[in-house]
C-alpha cells in the first residue's frame, strides 16, 4: 500500500487529476452549503410574511363575525373558519415540508411549534387563537378528520407537539424531528459510500494506464536512440569514405572531399544518441576531425578552415590542433 501511494505522488499525471477531483468535491460541498444556508434564511422569512398575513385575514374576519353576530347571527355559519384554518394548516404542512428538508432554520421552527402548542392548550387568554369563531383546538380537529389529510406525515408530528407535557419537549420533538447531517448520513449512506469508491477505482485506473503510457514512452525513447546510432555510423562511415578519397587526391579536389567528410561528420553530430554511444561516438568524430585538419595543413588555402574547425568543435574536442 505504501508503495502504491508513493508512485501515486511521483506520478505527473494521476496526481494533478485527484488534486482536481478532491478540489472540485471541495467546491461543490462549499456551494451546496451556502446555497442551503441562503434558502433556509429566505423561506424563513417568506413564512413569516405568509404567516402576518394571515393573523391579518383573521382580524378581518373577526371583526366582520363580530358585527354579524350583533346584526344577523343566522348568517353566521362556519364557512369562513373552515376557509381559514384550511389556509393556516396548509401554511403549517409547507413549513414542515421544508424543515424536514433542511430549508427552515430549525430555531425558528421550534418557536413556531411552541406557540402552537400553547394555542392547543388554550390555558392562557393571550395565545387563544378564533377565526370566525372557531378556535384553533376545532381547527385542528376538522383538518385531522378530512379524508384528503389521512396519511399526511404533519398529522402524526402536530399530535404529538399538543401533547407534550411542556415546551422542553416540543423542544426534543422538534430537534428529534430535525434531519441533522448525521441522520441524512446514516439514511443515505450507500450512496455516499459510491462517492470513495468511484474516486478510488478512477483512480486505480488513471495509475495502471499511466504507468502502462510510461513503459511505452521508454520504449519509444529506446527505438530512438537505437535509430540515431544507426543514422550516426551511417554518416561516420561516409565521412570515413570521403576522409579515404582525400588522401588520395590534391588541391580543390582533396579540399572537396574533405568538406563532405565534415558535413557527414556534423549530421552524425547533431543525431548522435545520448549515454554511452553519445561518448564513444564523440571521440570517434574528435579523431576523424584531427586527420581532416591535418589533411587540410597540407593545402594551400586549408588554414582558413582549420580555423572555422577550431571556432565549431574546439570545445568538444580539446585536442583538435
Amino acid at each position: 500500500m505504501t508503495n502504491l501511494l508513493n508512485e501515486l505522488g511521483a506520478n505527473n499525471v494521476l496526481g494533478p487529476t485527484l488534486g482536481s477531483i478532491i478540489t472540485s468535491l471541495v467546491v461543490v460541498f462549499v456551494a451546496r452549503r451556502y446555497t442551503i444556508r441562503t434558502k433556509r434564511i429566505d423561506s424563513t422569512f417568506e413564512f413569516s410574511k405568509r404567516y402576518h398575513e394571515l393573523l391579518i385575514q383573521q382580524r378581518d374576519l373577526n371583526e366582520e363575525y363580530d358585527k354579524l353576530l350583533v346584526d344577523d347571527p343566522k348568517r353566521a355559519d362556519e364557512r369562513p373558519a373552515d376557509v381559514w384554518w384550511l389556509r393556516f394548516f396548509d401554511l403549517m404542512l409547507f413549513e414542515y415540508e421544508f424543515f424536514k428538508q433542511r430549508l427552515l432554520m430549525k430555531e425558528r421552527f421550534e418557536d413556531w411549534m411552541k406557540w402552537r402548542w400553547h394555542e392547543f392548550r388554550g390555558t392562557d387568554e393571550k395565545y387563544k387563537n378564533f377565526a370566525w369563531g372557531m378556535g384553533y383546538r376545532d381547527g385542528w380537529k376538522r383538518l385531522r378528520e378530512a379524508e384528503v389529510w389521512q396519511g399526511n406525515p404533519l398529522i402524526p408530528f402536530l399530535h404529538d407537539v399538543h401533547h407534550a407535557t411542556d415546551v422542553n419537549e416540543v423542544k426534543r420533538i422538534v430537534e428529534e424531528a430535525y434531519p441533522s447531517w448525521w441522520r441524512e448520513v446514516q439514511r443515505r449512506l450507500p450512496a455516499f459510500m459510491l462517492v470513495p469508491v468511484l474516486i478510488l477505482l478512477l483512480s486505480l485506473v488513471l495509475w495502471h494506464e499511466t504507468a502502462n503510457l510510461g513503459g511505452r514512452l521508454r520504449d519509444l525513447e529506446m527505438q530512438r536512440d537505437r535509430f540515431a546510432g544507426q543514422l550516426s555510423l551511417v554518416d561516420h562511415e561516409m565521412a570515413n569514405q570521403y576522409l579515404a578519397v582525400a588522401r588520395d587526391r590534391n588541391g580543390s579536389q582533396k579540399l572537396a572531399s574533405l568538406q563532405r567528410a565534415l558535413n557527414y561528420e556534423r549530421e552524425a553530430k547533431n543525431i548522435r544518441p545520448t549515454g554511452g554511444d553519445a561518448r564513444d561516438n564523440m571521440k570517434s568524430s574528435c579523431d576523424l576531425l584531427q586527420e581532416v585538419t591535418s589533411q587540410l595543413k597540407t593545402l594551400d588555402n586549408g588554414t582558413d578552415q582549420v580555423s572555422k574547425l577550431r571556432e565549431e568543435f574546439g570545445a568538444s574536442c580539446q585536442d583538435l590542433t
